[in-house]
């Protein structure tokens, strides 16, 4: 009876030690020993687990999700608008030919209206195409001027999280313009287009003001003139 019952008692020992060996290789710690988690270590530096059980139960941190890899924000489309205000401030200073009338001298301020496709290549580096309209009406009768651009350039996030930033915009292309005089265009040329702009893009809209220069505008009777104007616009994200 003695040597069965001293057998008894040795197999619950090994069963029991059996237990507290494979606890640790259930669930999570089971897949830490494989990505090189080393539990007494984290244990050493002050890992969560504060009992004992926590920490044979799960002595490693879970691995990384693979929701934290960075996102960027991809592909997407705006649509915009706003109030365009002509002015006679050349930022850049473009030549501006002597004895021409400049289209700014007989026009109020007008409208914008247009759609950009914005394609981010990091967190901090885009590109977005713009297509655009403006108008301006003008100041003397039933004469109006009128542009319309395709426009390419890139996109600097200055600050900011990934859904609001503050960011910076430079736009080139060419664009087409004229007087529209009864709905009958006058003049119509050709133009290098350049546009710098400083917004503020949030979760679903983007504020931006921008400083534009047509270089070449048609329309004017005795020559070209650069034609400088300052939008300030409102995008909606699609």
């Amino acid at each position: 009876m003695g040597k069965k019952s001293d057998l008894c008692w040795w197999n619950s020992y090994v069963i029991l030690f059996l237990v507290f060996c494979f606890l640790p290789l259930h669930g999570a710690e089971g897949t830490a020993y494989a990505d090189g988690c080393d539990p007494l270590a984290d244990e050493e530096v002050g890992y969560p687990p504060t009992t004992d059980w926590e920490w044979i139960t799960d002595a490693c941190p879970p691995p990384p999700s693979a929701d934290a890899s960075p996102s960027f924000n991809g592909v997407g489309v705006t649509l915009y608008g706003g109030v365009t205000f002509p002015t006679r401030n050349d930022l850049f200073g473009v030549p501006v030919p002597s004895g021409i009338t400049p289209i700014n001298s007989f026009v109020q301020n007008g409208y914008e209206g247009g759609l950009s496709v914005n394609s981010w290549i990091n967190q901090n580096i885009g590109f977005r195409m713009m297509l655009g309209i403006e108008d301006f009406p003008g100041q003397i009768g039933d004469r109006s001027f009128q542009a319309g651009e395709v426009t390419l350039g890139p996109v600097l996030k200055l600050l900011g999280s990934q859904t609001t930033f503050l960011y910076l915009a430079i736009d080139g292309g060419g664009a087409l313009s004229g007087l529209d005089v009864q709905n009958v265009f006058s003049g119509t040329a050709s133009s290098a287009y350049l546009d710098v702009g400083l917004g503020l893009n949030m979760s679903f809209v983007a504020v931006e003001i921008d400083y534009v220069t047509l270089f070449t505008p048609g329309g004017l009777p005795n020559g070209e003139s650069p034609f400088f104007f300052v939008p300030i616009t409102i995008g909606l994200h699609l």
